[in-house]
């Protein structure tokens, strides 16, 4: 995982240099600073969108991870410009030049940028979608702007063959971390539902997206779990049968009862995650009376809820990721008599105070913007990730502000993320101060 991060010159003037040591670290100040700009930048060197460094105005770019500093700087030089192959002067481009512990590695070009029209033109299956979308006609996935480096990877074979390449070396070096952008813009999200007569194709509010993909999340879970259990169940019969083979094997009832209480407060908390559906039958075999059973019912007894605690606690992880994102979003609704609900046909729904369901899109501005950031640190992260959260106060009342670290941490101790924030609130940072890169005076 990377150390610290160092970018000299936004905008000519401002320096950034965020160590990464500690998990949290919150840049404040006020607009013009370039916080976002860093962000970008950030984003597109960790996620090897390299081209992107062109639109953005900085000196270089320094990371350090252990012994080995990756250093990109810019380097401006005077082009001729052909027009009607005629020369008509010169104009300034930039090239980037790579250096791996001080030794130069290599230089990405850059080179004229592509829109969408360009993949409309030479890509046979993708199609003009309304305005500003393509969608291919395969796949029906639709694609914007901010796609462009998901078509470049997807379509590498139809661009020259230096395009946007980087120094392996640098590939390499970048290989092994993963990075993700809670942008300021996260209350919409790209068209999902695909109708090929609509012309103008409108993005949809993320918070629906979320609250149905939370469905698909469970239906993933479970086939997992069908898995395992099919697994568990083959090897089961062999099992029973070496151990009746063994012939003495001391049965601590003790240790039975101890696990049917194990898996009866599981089984309660997959079934109040929706992870699982209550199921009667089970639920009798776990109150049977055991103590006038005999050694060898209990052996198989024994057996059958060690395999069923194997097979319940590989569906703890997600389980556990629900209990939190309910627990810290009813926390924030509970106030204004809210609260969210989940199940399997439905995903995340809202009710109120009357126990009616509310439509999920017509939550507050900061009810919305605050269902979204929970539910992308906590379903949408990876191990040992780096987070940037631009703006995270946006519309939330003062009181979740000074919540906002406090909860936070609780969050990311369970996947090691390290979170860098970029906020103009004083009320973000709260007793936080010893956690700021601190870029001027914010009102």
């Amino acid at each position: 995982m990377i150390d610290y991060i160092y970018v000299k010159k936004i905008f000519g003037e401002f320096d950034y240099k965020i160590s990464l040591e500690n998990q949290i670290k919150l840049i404040i100040g006020p607009n013009g600073c370039g916080k976002t700009t860093f962000f970008k930048i950030i984003h597109s060197l960790i996620s090897q969108r390299h081209a992107g460094l062109y639109d953005l105005e900085f000196e270089s770019i320094e990371v350090g991870r252990g012994n080995d500093i990756l250093k990109l700087i810019k380097k401006m030089y005077s082009h001729p410009n052909m027009e009607d192959e005629e020369f008509s002067g010169e104009e300034m481009k930039e090239d980037i030049e790579y250096y791996l512990n001080g030794e130069f590695i290599g230089v990405l070009k850059e080179q004229k940028s592509v829109g969408l029209s360009y993949f409309v033109n030479n890509v046979p299956n993708l199609f003009r979608y309304g305005a500003g979308y393509i969608i291919d006609r395969e796949t029906n996935q639709i694609y914007d702007k901010n796609s462009i480096y998901d078509l470049i990877k997807k379509y590498h074979n139809i661009l020259p063959n230096d395009f946007s390449t980087l120094p392996k070396e640098a590939t390499k070096f970048l290989a092994e971390e993963k990075i993700d952008f809670i942008s300021t813009e996260r209350l919409l999200h790209e068209p999902i539902d695909i109708d090929p007569y609509e012309r103008n194709p409108q993005p949809t509010k993320t918070i629906n997206v979320y609250s149905k993909k939370i469905k698909d999340l469970i239906s993933n879970n479970t086939s997992i779990y069908a898995k395992i259990s099919q697994n568990i169940d083959q090897v089961f019969p062999k099992k029973i049968v070496d151990i009746l083979n063994a012939g003495s094997v001391s049965i601590d009832k003790a240790q039975i009862q101890e696990q049917v209480e194990k898996i009866q407060n599981l089984r309660n908390k997959l079934i109040n995650t929706s992870v699982i559906e209550p199921n009667n039958q089970v639920e009798q075999l776990l109150i049977e009376d055991f103590k006038d059973m005999d050694g060898t019912t209990l052996l198989v007894l024994q057996e059958y809820y060690k395999s069923t605690l194997e097979k319940l606690e590989s569906l703890e992880p997600f389980a556990n990721q629900i209990e939190l994102f309910l627990e810290k979003y009813n926390k924030k609704l509970n106030t204004s008599g809210k609260k969210i609900n989940i199940d399997h046909y439905n995903g995340f729904y809202i009710t109120n105070r009357n126990e009616e369901i509310i439509d999920i899109s017509k939550l507050s501005s900061g009810e919305q913007h605050e269902f979204i950031q929970l539910y992308s640190l906590i379903f949408n992260t990876k191990e040992d990730q780096l987070i940037l959260i631009d703006e995270p106060e946006i519309s939330l009342q003062v009181s979740w502000q000074r919540e906002y670290v406090e909860d936070l941490e609780s969050i990311i101790k369970h996947k090691n993320l390290r979170v860098i924030i970029a906020t103009h609130s004083v009320q973000i940072v709260n007793n936080n101060w010893d956690k700021v890169l601190n870029m001027g005076e914010v009102e």
